[in-house]
C-alpha cells in the first residue's frame, strides 16, 4: 500500500513538469475500482427520473464529483443544501479529459453576461477516455435526493457517468480514499457539445479560481488537465489571451 501511495503521489507532483503518469494504470486498486464501473448504470439526459432511480437502488444521496462551476461553493450554493455543501472535498478523477466543449446559448439576462465573441459560449465538459493514466481534480459532493430537481435543471444536457476518485486531502495526508462517483459528461456528438467554441468570460474565472482555494498543486493540475473546446490546446493557451486583453476574453455586456 505505501509502495502504491508514494507512485500515486510522485505522478499527481510530476504532472505539474508535463511529465506522463502512467504509474496510475498500474495501480491495481485504481484500476480494479475503474474495471468495476464499466458494470454500473449511465444515466441519460434529461434524467427526470434519475431520484426514483437512486431510490428504488437503495440510495439516499448521489456521490458526485464535479469539476467546474460547483467547484466554487457560493455558484454551487444557488443550487445545494448546505446539507451537501458540508460534504464538499476536494478529489482527483480518472479516465477523463475536461474541456470547454459544452456549447450553452448566449442568453439575454444571463448572469455571465453577454461575450465579445459570439463564438465563447464554451462551459467545461469531461469525456470518458478509457485510460486511467487521464486524471482531473475537481470536488466530490454529496447530493441529497431532495436536491436532484435543482442539479439537474441547473445543468442540462449533460449525462452522468460512473468515475473512479481519489480524495485529495486523505492522499495529503497519506492514505488512499477511493470512491466510485457520478460525473456529468456530454457526449461527443450531441447537439450540446461544439469543438470550434471558446471558453465562456466570466464562468472560465469563477472554475479557474475555484481550484486556486485547495492549493498551488491542486490549482496547476487544473491547468494541465484542461483544454480548449478542440480536445487539443492546453487551457494555458486562453490564458495567454487573457494577458494580453484579446477582445474575444471580454464580457461587452455585463449581467
Amino acid at each position: 500500500m505505501k509502495n502504491i501511495l508514494l507512485i500515486i503521489l510522485i505522478a499527481v507532483m510530476m504532472i505539474n513538469n508535463a511529465l506522463a503518469v502512467e504509474t496510475m494504470a498500474n495501480d491495481p486498486l485504481i484500476y480494479e475500482h475503474y474495471q468495476q464501473t464499466k458494470s454500473l448504470p449511465t444515466y441519460a439526459y434529461p434524467n427526470h427520473d434519475l431520484s426514483q432511480l437512486l431510490e428504488a437502488e437503495g440510495k439516499n444521496q448521489l456521490t458526485l464529483f464535479s469539476y467546474g462551476s460547483l467547484m466554487d461553493v457560493n455558484s454551487a450554493s444557488k443550487t445545494l443544501s448546505p446539507k451537501a455543501l458540508e460534504t464538499r472535498r476536494p478529489a482527483l478523477a480518472f479516465g477523463l479529459k475536461r474541456l470547454f466543449d459544452r456549447d450553452v446559448p448566449i442568453t439575454k439576462g444571463s448572469h455571465w453576461g453577454i461575450p465579445c465573441n459570439p463564438q465563447a459560449t464554451g462551459m467545461l465538459n469531461v469525456h470518458n477516455t478509457d485510460d486511467v493514466d487521464d486524471v482531473v481534480n475537481g470536488v466530490l459532493i454529496e447530493v441529497p435526493l431532495t436536491d436532484i430537481p435543482a442539479f439537474l435543471e441547473r445543468e442540462q444536457g449533460y449525462d452522468l457517468i460512473p468515475v473512479v476518485t481519489l480524495d485529495w486531502q486523505q492522499l495529503e495526508q497519506g492514505n488512499v480514499k477511493i470512491t466510485i462517483a457520478y460525473t456529468l459528461s456530454a457526449p461527443i456528438g450531441s447537439i450540446y457539445v461544439g469543438s470550434t467554441i471558446l471558453p465562456r468570460p466570466g464562468y472560465y474565472e469563477l472554475s479557474r479560481d475555484a481550484a486556486k482555494q485547495y492549493g498551488s498543486d491542486f490549482e496547476s493540475l487544473w491547468y494541465s488537465s484542461t483544454f480548449m473546446g478542440d480536445a487539443v490546446s492546453p487551457i494555458t493557451l486562453w490564458e495567454e489571451f487573457i494577458e494580453t486583453k484579446s477582445s474575444q476574453t471580454l464580457v461587452c455586456t455585463p449581467a
